[in-house]
């Protein structure tokens, strides 16, 4: 399914290229060779590593900021980012999470950053509709439509490599609220979760994210803010 961001009335594939697609997709058409260094494929799957590109790209800019000896900045591809060290005056750096409304760039909420990983994925911006309904780009593997599970955003923060956070981005928004936020809790991995709730916005916090000075938010949206039990 090719999506372009907002656009309407494009197609929705029949169950039956959906299917067609799903009996080439998988790892298990996937053999590793013993060395490691290469992978040989059963089907017609393609390996496209555009989900984590905009991380690695981060990740290779800061390599090349610590490799020239500059301990403070922040390394940004679209909104996935390294940073590390402190702003000019010994501040830390702030970062926004999106306000995960379609057309409006605003701040949902901020959070005050030391060294780390920072990448979010949503299904806001890279969409279209047709027929009334709303279809993202995330695709579920499972089902080979897009994802239903109801988070408008995750923004998953990693100590130090921001293609592992992309990553691990996209795969959450596919698990969903409750899935998420468990396998969250059991890996130790550090995420916001937001979803639509009528008019409001629910936000989940998981992980020892939690102990960061948060940053009042900029044009917030109504909402509350939930925890994990």
């Amino acid at each position: 399914m090719g999506v372009r961001t907002g656009r309407v009335g494009q197609s929705v594939p029949t169950e039956r290229e959906i299917a067609a697609g799903l009996a080439d997709c998988g790892q298990h058409h996937l053999t590793l060779r013993k060395d490691g260094r290469a992978l040989r494929r059963a089907s017609a799957l393609a390996l496209d590593l555009s989900g984590i590109a905009k991380g690695f790209g981060a990740d290779e800019l800061a390599r090349v900021a610590l490799g020239n000896g500059i301990g403070d900045f922040v390394a940004e591809i679209d909104g996935e980012m390294r940073v590390a060290g402190t702003r000019p005056d010994g501040s830390a750096w702030r970062v926004a999470i999106a306000l995960p409304v379609p057309h409006l760039r605003a701040a949902y909420a901020g959070l005050e950053l030391g060294t780390m990983a920072v990448a979010t994925s949503g299904d806001y911006r890279h969409f279209f509709e047709t027929g009334g309904r709303h279809y993202s780009h995330q695709i579920d593997g499972k089902t080979g439509a897009p994802v239903a599970q109801g988070l408008a955003s995750v923004t998953v923060f990693h100590a130090g490599s921001c293609a592992r956070a992309d990553a691990l981005a996209s795969a959450l928004m596919v698990m969903g609220w409750d899935a998420g936020r468990d396998w969250c809790a059991a890996h130790n991995v550090s995420a916001v979760l937001l979803r639509r709730n009528g008019g409001e916005i629910d936000r989940l916090d998981v992980g020892p994210i939690l102990a960061l000075p948060t940053a009042g938010a900029t044009n917030p949206a109504p909402g509350r803010e939930a925890r994990p039990d």
